[in-house]
C-alpha cells in the first residue's frame, strides 16, 4: 500500500479533526492552554477512527495516555507558542485576530501532521499497536516542528479543498 493512500484513506478522520483543532483555536488564542484539552481529545479521537480504519484495536483511555504524554513532552514549545498568542491578544484588534488566526492554523497544521503520521503507522504490516509510547520522541519531532513557508501554503490549500470534512 502507498504512502499516499494511506493518507488519503484516512483523510476524513484528519481533516475533520483538523477543522475541529483550528475552531478550538479560537478560545485558546484568550486563554493559553484552554484549547489543549479540546485538542487532545480530537487527537485521541481521531487516533482511534484512524485505528479502526486500519483495522486495529485501540481505545480511548489509550489514546488519551498516548496524547497526554506527547503533550506532557512538547510542554516548553507549546507553552511558548501560547505565551506568544497570549501576547498578541495586547495589541487591541489585529493582535487579537492575529493571536486567534496563529492559534488556530498551528492546531490545523499539527492535527494534520499528528494524523499523517498515524495513519501511516497504522497502515504498516508490522506495526505492534503497544509500541506507541517508543515513537513519543519522533512523533513530537514530526508534529510540533515550526512550519516552513511550503508548508503553510499547502495547509492553506488543504484548508480550502477539504471543506467536505468541516463539521459545522
Amino acid at each position: 500500500m502507498s504512502l499516499e493512500y494511506s493518507i488519503r484513506k484516512h483523510e476524513g478522520a484528519i481533516y475533520g479533526s483538523a477543522y475541529t483543532a483550528a475552531a478550538l483555536g479560537v478560545p485558546g488564542a484568550f486563554t493559553p492552554g484552554l484549547d489543549t484539552l479540546g485538542v487532545a481529545g480530537t487527537w485521541a479521537t481521531m487516533m482511534c477512527i484512524i485505528a479502526s480504519n486500519a483495522n486495529r484495536q485501540l481505545d480511548r483511555p489509550t489514546a488519551l495516555k498516548l496524547m497526554s504524554a506527547i503533550l506532557s513532552a512538547a510542554a516548553g514549545y507549546l507553552g511558548g507558542s501560547k505565551v506568544f498568542t497570549f501576547a498578541l491578544n495586547l495589541i487591541p484588534g489585529l493582535g487579537q485576530l492575529g493571536a486567534i488566526g496563529i492559534n488556530s492554523f498551528l492546531n490545523f497544521i499539527y492535527t494534520i501532521r499528528l494524523g499523517k503520521f498515524i495513519a501511516i503507522q497504522m497502515e504498516k504490516n508490522d506495526f505492534d499497536i503497544d509500541d506507541w509510547s517508543n515513537l513519543v520522541p519522533e512523533i513530537i519531532a514530526t508534529v510540533f516542528a515550526l512550519p516552513s513557508v511550503i508548508e503553510m501554503r499547502e495547509a492553506v490549500s488543504d484548508w480550502r479543498t477539504h471543506q467536505q470534512y468541516r463539521q459545522s
